[in-house]
């Protein structure tokens, strides 16, 4: 079910596919070890957390490269959005988003390797 409203957002976040394995199979069995998983792959962990009103993420310049994409995903009240965010990591060191009463959220690190998409292992936290 919760698949299902995140489809979309976690496209391609899975980088660890075994073969014929689709993301929807990936995400399945991750959420089977660790609920809320929309991500999975070799890049570092990203760090977020809610602050009030906002999600705030630490970007650490020495991990991203030119090109690197920061994915912030929510889900709020069973709707699911996504926004992909180019991050200049010579000016930015936090991102900051809205987030709504009772919603999931999540940011997740993503690049275009030479083999395919990579990948932060992420989960949604709930701002209650």
């Amino acid at each position: 079910m919760l698949y299902r409203k995140l489809k979309p957002a976690v496209k391609g976040c899975f980088e660890l596919l075994k073969e014929g394995q689709r993301d929807c199979d990936r995400f399945m069995s991750l959420n089977l070890l660790r609920m809320n998983t929309v991500s999975d792959g070799s890049l570092p962990v990203l760090g977020y957390r809610i602050v009030g009103d906002k999600i705030e993420c630490d970007i650490i310049s020495e991990q991203w490269k030119r090109g690197d994409i920061l994915r912030f995903i929510s889900l709020v009240n069973e709707k699911a959005e996504f926004e992909d965010i180019i991050v200049d990591t010579k000016s930015q060191t936090t991102v900051v988003r809205d987030v709504q009463p009772n919603g999931l959220y999540a940011f997740v690190h993503l690049r275009n390797g030479r083999k395919g998409c990579l990948a932060s292992p992420q989960q949604l936290i709930a701002n209650s």
